[in-house]
């Protein structure tokens, strides 16, 4: 099917305009990765989540505009989209992401500490009362016997 060149520039511009989002989508996958909560194996399978979201929503989008044919310019116009928001919007939600990752850990390892402190705290108690009713125990076994 032939498209005028207005419908490709139209097309090109949605392209370029779903590439912004998948980059807002990819930065879903990279403040887990700032924020330090996850291991490699979680890495790989959000790399490959993204991968497989983002390849089949490309397809569609190629599908449904261009009728199943590959055209160079809709994937050139995703490519330009994503890096575009990478290389603009991305750079402040990549210091943002820095800036909340930073506090989060703060934030837990402060409250990591008070716990830590707490659960020392009853660990002396609780030795504290096992070492007084061992005391009591030896000095009256008669109590506990029938």
């Amino acid at each position: 099917m032939r498209q005028s060149i207005f419908e490709q520039s139209e097309i090109f511009r949605y392209a370029f305009l779903f590439g912004l989002i998948i980059g807002a989508f990819y930065d879903v996958f990279r403040f887990l990765r700032k924020s330090g909560l996850n291991s490699q194996t979680a890495l790989f399978f959000e790399d490959v989540i993204f991968m497989a979201v983002s390849g089949v929503l490309c397809f569609m989008f190629s599908q449904t505009t261009c009728h199943g044919h590959f055209r160079f310019f809709v994937m050139l116009g995703h490519i330009l989209g994503f890096a575009s928001y990478r290389l603009s919007i991305g750079f402040v939600t990549g210091f943002l992401f820095d800036l909340i990752s930073k506090v989060i850990r703060a934030v837990f390892g402060t409250f990591n500490s008070v716990i830590i402190q707490f659960a020392r705290l009853i660990q002396k108690m609780w030795a504290n009362l096992s070492t007084a009713f061992d005391k009591i125990h030896k000095s009256q076994p008669h109590i506990y016997e029938k």
